[in-house]
């Protein structure tokens, strides 16, 4: 995310729109995020991703 616009629900939104157009074709989802990248951990913890 570009400098300024974090903590805006960008990040979740789209998330929600690839998730929801995802689900048409698949069953499930794998994310690999980076352990320093506190802000993506938060936000797919609060999406009920699991570790």
């Amino acid at each position: 995310m570009a400098r300024g616009y974090g903590g805006l629900g960008i990040g979740r939104r789209l998330m929600q729109a690839i998730l929801i157009e995802a689900s048409r074709e698949i069953e499930s989802v794998y994310l690999d995020v980076l352990s320093v990248n506190e802000a993506a951990k938060r936000l797919y913890a609060g999406m009920e991703f699991a570790q």
